[in-house]
């Protein structure tokens, strides 16, 4: 019996993936890295961003300074924040309707002090009772350890809770991690495999009707 529902928030809850890319195609200029939001979304959807600028600094041969390219992402993210960052269709709705009878986890490779204000702002950090952010868990997606630390504090068994998610790190995380898969597909992630997920929607309010199947 499901008892859980897991969230990926970056292009599953809130509308960010776009703004995301433009950031850290902006934030990569700094350095001399000349990419466009579409390859950043191609090659990092889903990517640590710890990770992202280290891959972006050996594949374009420049010298990237981690932490004074995190303060550049974390002063343009926080604008971003401050304008408020809109949600995907149907998530604040279905968010509020499923929480009645299911624990809530997000899971993010984003980082706490982007998430935590976009969602405050927006009426929905409190429904989640577990939150994993970038940078608190050792092995991040596509490991499964962010998942089962989530499933740990929602004091459930993995393979009591369905993941949300809309890239192939998440997915692999979720499957690893021994989760049903409930894959987004939209405009940003069609390029990418769909293989691993149980079901694909293309609208989250599709999301409680899948929920059903799992009811006792």
């Amino acid at each position: 019996m499901i008892e859980a529902v897991i969230w990926d928030i970056d292009g599953v809850v809130l509308d960010s993936e776009q703004i995301h890319a433009e950031t850290e195609a902006e934030v990569a200029g700094n350095f001399g890295i000349i990419i466009s939001p579409i390859e950043v979304i191609k090659l990092y959807s889903g990517v640590y961003i710890d990770q992202e600028f280290e891959d972006m600094a050996r594949r374009f041969d420049r010298n990237i300074l981690l932490q004074e390219a995190l303060a550049i992402r974390r002063q343009i993210l926080a604008r971003h924040v401050e304008e408020g960052i809109p949600t995907i269709p149907g998530a604040s709705e279905v968010l509020n309707s499923i929480s009645e009878r299911y624990k809530l986890g997000l899971v993010t490779s984003s980082e706490r002090n982007f998430i935590e204000p976009a969602l405050n702002k927006l009426g929905l950090l409190d429904l989640f009772q577990a939150r994993i952010y970038a940078g608190e868990v050792k092995h991040p997606k596509p490991h499964p350890e962010p998942f089962l630390k989530a499933a740990e504090i929602l004091n459930i068994q993995p393979n009591q809770a369905v993941v949300v998610e809309d890239s192939v790190s998440g997915f692999e995380a979720a499957r690893a991690a021994g989760m049903l898969l409930i894959a987004r597909r939209a405009e940003h992630n069609r390029h990418i495999d769909f293989s691993l997920a149980d079901y694909v929607i293309e609208d989250l309010r599709e999301i409680p009707k899948v929920l059903e199947q799992f009811k006792q």
